[in-house]
């Protein structure tokens, strides 16, 4: 399943900053990637200039810890290369 449909995750994230200068769905390259929290990752966009930060809250811990994992070794890719992910439930 692509990380975009998975039923328990919210993506594309809600991006810091609100207007016309936010990053819209899958628009940005991927900066940083952060374990904050057992089921949380913090997520760092470039979008025109400016770097904006979410949250993706995730099912379990061990699905964080994968889904981090993935991650990571994505940075500097498109946005929606990361909505493109193969996950499992």
């Amino acid at each position: 399943m692509l990380l975009r449909e998975h039923p328990r995750i919210q993506w594309p994230p809600q991006w810091s900053e609100y207007g016309s200068n936010r990053p819209n769905g899958e628009q940005g390259t991927l900066t940083d990637v952060d374990l904050v929290g057992p089921t949380q990752i913090l997520l760092g966009n470039e979008f025109r200039g400016k770097v904006h930060f979410a949250e993706l809250h995730c099912s379990n811990p061990a699905f964080t810890n994968k889904l981090y994992t993935k991650m990571a070794a994505l940075l500097g890719r498109p946005i929606k290369d990361i909505g493109a992910l193969q996950v499992d439930l």
